[in-house]
Formats: C-alpha cells, structure tokens, sequence
C-alpha cells in the first residue's frame, strides 16, 4: 500500500505512479530476499537517476536500509551517486561489467514460487541434501 504524503515527481505524477514499479516482480529475489535486491531492481529498470527517499517509496524499505545499500554499491562502483542541490541521485554505473547484466536481470519476470511450494526442511541448507 502506498505511503502517505508521497512527494510530486516529474510532470506532477507520483513517484509511485512513475516507472519504475515493482509490482510484485523482482527477479533478484530469487538471488537474494534483502533490501539489495529492491535496489538492484528499481535501478536496473530505471532510466532516470533516483535518490533514496524514492527508492524507500518504492520498495517501502527504510531510507536507512536503502541508503547503506547504496554506500555498499557506490563503494564497489556498482552505483553511480551524484549530488545536486541538496540530494543525492543515484544511477547505476555505465562503465561497471555488471551494468548491463543488472538492466537485463531487472527486466525478466519470473515466475515465484509460493511458500506452500517450497521444501518442508527445517532448514533451508537441510532442503538441498533432500
């Protein structure tokens, strides 16, 4: 559910009404559950430079979680992060190998698994060995 008080992006819409949504389908989910994830996810379908506070919208993650992810990312060249008036704008890094790979990824849809479908081991390594 969309949250209260959501700022005015561009041409008077929404973030949340803008590309890039989530909808349900994050293909990196099926890599990683974490707050990584969402990032990779929202910056590989974007095609416009996003500051954290939009990216928290969208996920409806922290703005604390979401920024640590992108120190992380920035600090491996993963992300570009600029600042300008104030805000920090994120985008993924064109000259990182893994770019183009990240964009593609962000594109695929998935199918999901529900939690019914999944093995019934008490641990998740323990399902492996089943």
């Amino acid at each position: 559910m969309p949250r209260t008080g959501v700022t005015r992006a561009h041409h008077g819409m929404s973030i949340l009404e803008q590309e890039p949504s989530l909808n349900g389908e994050n293909p990196f989910k099926c890599l990683s559950r974490g707050v990584e994830s969402d990032v990779l996810c929202v910056l590989g379908r974007s095609t416009t430079a996003r500051t954290g506070s939009e990216i928290a919208t969208i996920t409806d993650r922290s703005r604390s979680q979401i920024q640590n992810v992108l120190r992380y990312l920035a600090m491996n060249d993963v992300v570009i992060s600029d600042k300008k008036d104030g805000w920090w704008f994120n985008t993924l890094n064109p000259e990182h190998p893994l770019e183009p790979l990240i964009r593609r990824i962000a594109e695929m849809r998935l199918p999901s698994a529900t939690e019914e479908e999944l093995p019934s081991a008490p641990h998740a390594l323990d399902a492996i060995d089943e």
